[in-house]
C-alpha cells in the first residue's frame, strides 16, 4: 500500500468515525422491492449517464419517504399512476375527487424531491 493509498484510507476512516450516527426514520418504511422497482422505473424514464441516475433516482425516493408514510406512497402513487387509464375503467378514478387530490399530493411531494435531487 503506498503512502497516498495509507493516507486517502487513514482521512476517509477519521471522516467515517465522526459522523454521528443517524437512525432510521419512522416515516421510512418503504420496503426494498418497492424501492427497487421505483428506482429502475426513474432510471428508465430519465436520461443520463446509469450511475449518475442510480443516485438521483434513489436520493428522490429517500427525499419521498421523508414526507410520506409506505401507506401514504403507496396511495398516491397508485392513484397517480391510475390516472393515465383509457376507458371506462379509468374513468372511475379519473371521476373521484379522492383520487384526484391523492394524485396531486403524491405529484407534488414526488416534484419537490426531484428538485432536491437534481432529476430533471
Amino acid at each position: 500500500m503506498t503512502r497516498i493509498n495509507r493516507l486517502i484510507l487513514a482521512v476517509a476512516t477519521a471522516a467515517g468515525l465522526a459522523l454521528p450516527a443517524v437512525p432510521a426514520s419512522a416515516d421510512n418504511d418503504i420496503p426494498t422491492v418497492e424501492r427497487v422497482e421505483f428506482v429502475l422505473d426513474c432510471m428508465r424514464n430519465n436520461s443520463g449517464p446509469r450511475q449518475e441516475m442510480l443516485y438521483k433516482c434513489s436520493c428522490t425516493l429517500d427525499e419521498v419517504s421523508k414526507v410520506l408514510t409506505h401507506d401514504q406512497f403507496v396511495d398516491g402513487s397508485t392513484a397517480a399512476n391510475a390516472m393515465s387509464i383509457g376507458g371506462e375503467r379509468g374513468a372511475v378514478l379519473r371521476d373521484s375527487e379522492g383520487a384526484k387530490t391523492e394524485a396531486a399530493g403524491y405529484r407534488g411531494v414526488l416534484a419537490k424531491a426531484k428538485k432536491a435531487c437534481f432529476l430533471n
